[in-house]
This record gives C-alpha cells, structure tokens and sequence, in this order.
C-alpha cells in the first residue's frame, strides 16, 4: 500500500497595498530598517544568498526617447545570465509564491510559462499590449473575474483530490509545493508549477491544476460534449496539443527540468488527469520564437518602456504587488 503524504496548501496574499508601499521603498532605499522587520523583506534583507537578476533594473531613463531600432540594436548587448546556484537559491526561497517578494520581482519581464503560447502567436512588429503589460507589469493586471477567483478558491480542493487518486497508485508519492524555477539555459523564462510531484514508481514531475468555471457542473459524460480543452480519441480524454494549457505545461517541463507533467482538469463532479510528457520537438519549434519576442519586444521594453509610453506615465520600476493568480 502507498504510504501517506501531505500537500502544503498556497498562502493567502498579504496585503496588496502595503506590500506594494514595501517594494518602493527597497528600490530606492534597500537599506532602510523596515524591510529587516517585515516579512516576506526581512530574509532578503538579512540574507547573503545571490539570486538572479531583477530584469527591472533594466530600466534606463535616458533611453526613453530613443526608437526602436536603437533599441532592438542596443538588446543585442544585454546578456541575462543566471547561474545553477542562482536559480536553485531562488526556487527554494519562493515556495510562497505570491506571498514572496522575491517571487514577484523574479517574474517581473520575465517570460512565464502561462503566457507561452499567447508570446508564441502574437505579433512582433505589432505585440498585444496586454501582454507586454502582463509580463513587464504584473501588478497592473487585476484578475479578479468570477472565473480567476473560482479557479482560485478551488484549487485546493483538486489537489486534494488528485493526491488522494495518486496515492493510491504510486508507492511513496508526494506533492510539494514549488517556488519560481529559472533553467541556466533559458534565464529569461520562468515557470511557477501547482507542485511537485514525486513517488519512488516514477519519479519526479510537475503538478498543473486546472479549474475552468465554464464547466464548474459537468460531469465526465457531459465533457464529451463540450468545447474545452480536452478532446476524447479513442474513448480517452487528453489535453488539446493546440491549447495554450499544452503550452504552459511544455513550457514548465523545459524550464523545471521534468520529463512528465499530471495536467489534472477538475470540476464539481469529476476529475480528468492526464499524465504528459516531455515535448522536445515541440519545445525546439517554439522556443526561438519566444527568444526572439523577449530579445525585439520585452527587452526594449524594459530598457525603455518602448511600447506603453505612449499609453502611460510610468515612472520608473513599476511596483509589483500581488495579484490574485499566479501568471
């Protein structure tokens, strides 16, 4: 019989608007003795540990009236280099995902792995810029739908869910909860799994929970019927190859460094899981389109907030407060 496991569940947000006020004030006074009080600063503060680069600081006012040739050209200089140690550092000191500080800054203008496919189909000569705003300025996307807060509050309860049925299948298995991976290889990606998951059967891999509200009632027989993300062939339901979930869960693989992922699709009353695996061919066909979108579109961005000046006044970094849902 499987032994027994535990799931250590998300934390709650801290408050949005003090943290917030706690981020500006270490950009411009990192020193200052209220961060070496306040949790989640008081362990950045305190700590010698190198994490990787805050791609904020990227940011120089004097390239603001610059175009964007100048800019492209200027990208090809910068060099974004995470280290091994950086990156396993990072990862185990962001296992509170939203509730670190350190968390949200690691994201910032980095390509996360939920926004993979939407990077890999937008334009670059002319980006959405919604999602140069989700990636470059998280804390300027609310999300707070009935759909994102469903997802939100339920997630607990499909893990549960999923550990209890994976329990009960693989010999020692285990879910932990997982920080904000880096891969050395590719540092400007970035990936934050539901978990990770491991059992002496099979190894370890990564946990992505899904649950959609516009199926929140279906049952498995009324899913056949629905245009979702899965698709059934031959009896079997599994995760369309062409949805932007397939891209975020390939994504976390390359970045995490795992060879499968539990892709679990949860509603009231049933539970899909679907076990998928490393997509190399896939990764090799997308990923120099996703460097390239980083290299033309968020590099002049960050440099010089290329593509929202016009739209916004920002001045400087913005702050990177938590949001509702990881991104």
């Amino acid at each position: 019989m499987p032994s027994s496991s535990k799931v250590v569940e998300k934390p709650s947000l801290i408050d949005e608007a003090h943290l917030c006020f706690l981020q500006k004030l270490q950009r411009v006074h990192s020193s200052s003795a209220i961060l070496s009080m306040e949790d989640p600063f008081y362990k950045i503060h305190s700590s010698n540990t190198v994490y990787p680069k805050d791609l904020s600081k990227l940011f120089d006012e004097s390239l603001m009236d610059m175009d964007l040739p100048y800019l492209q050209k200027k990208a090809l200089d910068i060099v974004i280099e995470v280290s091994q140690q950086e990156a396993d550092a990072l990862a185990k000191a962001t296992v509170k995902q939203a509730k670190s500080i350190l968390w949200h800054q690691s994201r910032l203008g980095r390509l996360t792995a939920s926004n993979f496919k939407a990077v890999c189909c937008t334009s670059l000569d002319k980006p959405a810029l919604s999602l140069v705003k989700r990636i470059c300025y998280p804390s300027k996307v609310k999300l707070t739908t009935r759909a994102v807060q469903w997802g939100c509050t339920h997630e607990g309860t499909a893990r549960k869910a999923y550990l209890k049925s994976s329990m009960e299948k693989h010999l020692n298995f285990n879910v932990s909860t997982a920080g904000f991976f880096i891969n050395p290889e590719y540092p400007q990606f970035g990936a934050s799994p539901d978990g990770i998951v491991e059992c002496d059967c099979c190894g370890e891999g990564c946990l992505e929970i899904k649950c959609p509200f516009c199926i929140r009632d279906c049952t498995k027989e009324q899913l056949y019927d629905k245009e979702n993300c899965m698709e059934c062939i031959n009896g079997q339901f599994s995760l369309k190859r062409t949805h932007a979930y397939y891209y975020q869960v390939q994504a976390q693989l390359h970045i995490v460094n795992r060879q499968y992922c539990d892709f679990v699709l949860w509603t009231n009353n049933t539970m899909l899981t679907e076990r998928i695996s490393k997509d190399d061919d896939f990764w090799r066909q997308n990923v120099p389109i996703a460097t390239s979108f980083f290299r033309l579109v968020l590099l002049p961005e960050l440099m010089a907030k290329y593509f929202t000046r016009a739209t916004e006044s920002l001045q400087g970094p913005a702050c990177s407060a938590p949001v509702l849902v990881r991104l």
